[in-house]
């Protein structure tokens, strides 16, 4: 999925600027600055770092997506392609991602704690505007976070060479052992719909497919997701005038823009939104009804500026 020799890495792409973070224990307070590949490569065994930066478009040729994303629509809906790269002993927060997200290890060993989504009541995020728990995962506050001695969860551990599927909002928690760490994540929408027609049409899909070849989707196309993932919980699986203040609080929007985003999606104009309409409808018009959503903070919704795969 990624040629990573360090060497090979540093002399064809040591001028492309990546992001690097503080801290290998991460507590979403401490400092991001850009540097130099090269400079990043001389310095991250020593230093109390890590980069995190999203594929440069230099290096997309490097990156190459699996077989089983190569059809069924997910490669229209692709967010994003991130490096994780440092010297190990990391530990991220616990938290949630709004996409679902395929991790593959190139080279260390990582330990993931993972929770279903279904048991959220156990799990106390107390920082929702970033989707994560302020808990100490080395340290719990039993008294603080008591969900977490009744959940159920699950341990994997990664070697290089192995890819592992974290599904939408499943909570997750995630370290690296000591020694050279590097990893992929590539992130896309959760999709309710398959395009099964998509994979006949295209018939033997090769193993891979260099990332260069694809566009990363529009943001609406996560929006887009959101939305048809909100309805999908919904007892009916039906938008209706009555959950929209808790879909304004979900998108982070006015009770107002809400109004205007159901006015938009239900096309029928029968007073209901269906899962079928949200991927029907245009989303840029939907956006267009809300200007609260080019201003929300999407933060813990994607990556941007949380780093949490370490």
């Amino acid at each position: 999925m990624l040629t990573y020799a360090s060497k090979y890495r540093g002399a064809a792409f040591g001028d492309v600027e990546v992001e690097v973070e503080e801290g290998k224990k991460e507590n979403r307070s401490r400092g991001l600055w850009a540097m130099r590949l090269d400079e990043f490569l001389d310095e991250y065994q020593l230093g109390d770092m890590y980069m995190v930066a999203s594929v440069p478009r230099e290096m997309a040729g490097e990156v190459e997506l699996l077989s089983c994303m190569l059809c069924g629509g997910f490669t229209k809906n692709l967010q994003d392609a991130v490096i994780w790269f440092s010297s190990g002993d990391t530990k991220s927060v616990l938290h949630f991602d709004a996409l679902d997200n395929i991790n593959c290890v190139m080279d260390g060993r990582k330990e993931f704690f993972l929770v279903d989504k279904n048991d959220k009541a156990n799990v106390f995020i107390d920082h929702p505007e970033g989707s994560f728990s302020g808990v100490d995962v080395d340290k719990v506050d039993m008294y603080k976070y008591p969900g977490l001695s009744q959940v159920p969860w699950y341990n994997v551990t990664m070697q290089p060479g192995d890819c592992f599927f974290i599904p939408y909002r499943w909570f997750h928690q995630v370290r690296s052992a000591a020694g050279r760490s590097l990893a992929i994540n590539i992130w896309f929408v959760h999709l309710l719909q398959f395009n099964s027609s998509d994979c006949k049409a295209k018939g033997k899909l090769p193993d891979f497919e260099p990332l260069a070849q694809f566009e990363l989707a529009s943001d609406s196309e996560q929006l887009r997701g959101e939305i048809a993932n909100f309805i999908d919980e919904l007892d009916d699986a039906e938008l209706h005038i009555e959950d929209l203040s808790k879909l304004a609080a979900d998108l982070e929007i006015s009770d107002q823009e809400s109004l205007k985003v159901f006015q938009t999606l239900d096309q029928d104009k029968d007073g209901g939104v269906t899962i079928d309409e949200v991927y029907s409808c245009n989303m840029n018009n939907v956006q267009a009804q809300a200007p609260g959503l080019a201003t929300r903070d999407t933060d813990g919704e994607k990556f941007d500026d949380n780093h949490d795969e370490l």
